[in-house]
């Protein structure tokens, strides 16, 4: 190391930022695994590389090594041939689109605010809310309508005291929500007319998909 005319030393310029996760020769191996099993999935890969080397990688930093060494990712999808079926023509599956449309889109009518409950969704949810044989003083207001009430001001955002006057009132409305948010109803709630909604969408009653 030498001074400069400044006084400053001077010298190999030291590399800055965090150091790679991989050497060459780990990456070397990489390359090497990825291109003897070239259908194997990120997740695949990653247990794969940890099992020869010893190194354990999140898919994203796999990814990243895989793309500077030039690789490309694409989906796969089984052919006829793969399953057995002989002779047979593959044909293009069709798009489905599951985002929001005109069925999702409630007008309401004369009675009923667009965010309450049509006769259908209450037929499913109503042994929730108003189970048969139940016991007691008989309620002030119908189910029902609390239950529009509460789902008003959660879709709508408003204060409980701003609840409109068609709904009880509101005092009684939100000792309800209290008492039915304790237990749980309102995710029991959203469960079954999940189903339902899959249901007439010719889906299956619960997602397969893993989150």
């Amino acid at each position: 190391m030498s001074l400069d005319a400044t006084g400053s030393a001077s010298g190999p310029a030291r590399r800055r930022g965090r150091p790679p996760k991989l050497i060459p020769e780990e990456v070397d191996a990489l390359v090497k695994l990825v291109r003897e099993n070239p259908v194997l999935s990120l997740d695949d890969t990653v247990a794969s590389f940890r099992r020869q080397c010893g190194i354990t990688l999140s898919t994203p930093t796999i990814r990243k090594y895989l793309l500077a060494a030039g690789f490309h990712f694409h989906r796969q999808r089984p052919s006829l041939e793969l399953l057995g079926v002989e002779g047979a023509v593959e044909a293009t599956p069709a798009v489905k689109h599951y985002g929001y449309g005109a069925a999702h889109r409630d007008p309401g009518d004369l009675v009923r605010y667009p965010c309450g409950l049509t006769e259908s969704e209450w037929e499913q949810v109503q042994r929730l809310f108003d189970p048969p044989g139940r016991t007691g003083r008989p309620e002030k207001y119908p189910r029902r309508q609390m239950l529009d009430a509460c789902i008003y001001v959660l879709r709508s955002g408003c204060s409980w005291r701003m609840l409109p006057k068609d709904f009880p009132a509101w005092p009684a409305v939100y000792k309800t929500f209290r008492r039915w948010l304790a237990r749980g109803l309102f995710e029991a709630m959203y469960d079954e007319l999940r189903i339902l909604w899959r249901t007439r969408q010719h889906r299956a009653a619960h997602p397969t998909a893993a989150v």
